[in-house]
């Protein structure tokens, strides 16, 4: 009986219809995922170019931001030695030279963003490990400020050997950002900087 059933439903279609419904069928399904595989590829390459981008601006900001600090220190260290010679050492903290300013922040917000949401793992692996460099120097630099500030509190800096320790590692990270930093921009993973935007 089902047979039967079966033979009535389908008399009326011909085998090469049936065929032809199949295929296309099939062939639909796969310009669908194809068609979702390039999106999703699309969307993918769209978040992790605005990372990169936005980890640019962050690196240039910190560009700007030590440019005084990269100049400030060499200029505390020979003032420092000048002072020592001569046996006037604690006269540094009230001379023109040195301004007891704070040591400089990083910035390293769009990294940690791009990181945690998996979109730095999308950069390509050469431009990554410079992106990273960068940010390693900038932790340095971060990481050698909280110590200071702890020495400070402490009262361990009060010999003039003490600061020129200080004052060699604050600058030994920011000349390694900034050499690595140049990098990003011979190998174009980030716009040029405007050089004349730096100020004293």
């Amino acid at each position: 009986m089902l047979r039967n059933v079966l033979h009535r439903l389908f008399k009326n279609f011909s085998l090469r219809i049936f065929l032809a419904e199949f295929i296309l069928i099939v062939v639909a399904i796969f310009l669908g995922n194809l068609a979702t595989d390039w999106n999703n590829k699309r969307l993918t390459e769209q978040e992790t170019q605005e990372a990169l981008e936005l980890m640019c601006e962050e690196l240039e900001q910190n560009y700007h931001n030590l440019t005084y600090y990269r100049k400030y220190y060499p200029r505390s260290l020979d003032l420092l030695d000048s002072l020592t010679k001569i046996g006037k050492f604690d006269e540094m903290f009230s001379s023109e030279g040195f301004h007891g300013i704070n040591p400089p922040a990083v910035y390293t917000f769009a990294y940690e963003m791009a990181k945690s949401s998996s979109k730095f793992a999308n950069i390509g692996h050469a431009d990554a490990k410079v992106l990273y460099m960068n940010y390693v120097y900038l932790d340095d630099l971060r990481w050698t400020t909280e110590q200071a500030q702890q020495r400070l509190v402490s009262g361990e800096m009060e010999r003039p050997d003490d600061w020129q320790v200080i004052f060699n590692f604050y600058r030994e990270p920011i000349e390694l950002f900034y050499k690595n930093f140049a990098v990003l921009q011979e190998r174009c993973i980030c716009p040029p900087v405007d050089a004349e935007a730096n100020t004293d």
